[in-house]
């Protein structure tokens, strides 16, 4: 932490277009923390974390990065959402990997399914203050 900055942070939450249903979305999520009046451009987020999709067969991966700047500990996971072939929820979202911790560094998940009627959307947190943020989701 830097001295003098504010233990508390600005999440952001950074998602793509999708179609008219709120819990559908395509392409990249991305979540992101900074410290008021320290946000980019100009400084690094503290805490952020995407989903990268594979275009091959549309498994996804999470990645989270902490800012050397900050030497911010943060944690991250990745959720699943599924749904009935009738369009009700299956079950609801829930955590489909082992934590991944990063201070000052990057980590990456490994490729998860992400099929049909099924949805992953990615979460991070910031360890000290506890503040949590997770995407919509990519479908």
């Amino acid at each position: 932490m830097l001295a003098g900055l504010p233990l508390a942070a600005t999440a952001i939450v950074v998602l793509s277009a999708g179609p008219a249903a709120a819990d559908v979305k395509y392409g990249k999520d991305y979540v992101a923390f900074c410290s008021p009046g320290l946000c980019p451009p100009n400084y690094p987020y503290m805490c952020q974390g995407w989903m990268e999709v594979r275009a091959s067969d549309g498994y996804v991966r999470g990645v989270w990065q902490s800012s050397d700047l900050y030497a911010v500990s943060c944690k991250g996971w990745l959720e699943r959402k599924t749904y009935s072939t009738d369009g009700t929820v299956k079950q609801n979202w829930t955590k489909v990997t082992n934590y991944y911790f990063v201070n000052s560094d990057q980590d990456r998940s490994g490729y998860h399914w992400n099929g049909t009627n099924a949805g992953t959307r990615i979460c991070a947190q910031v360890i000290d203050s506890g503040q949590t943020q997770c995407s919509t989701g990519v479908w």
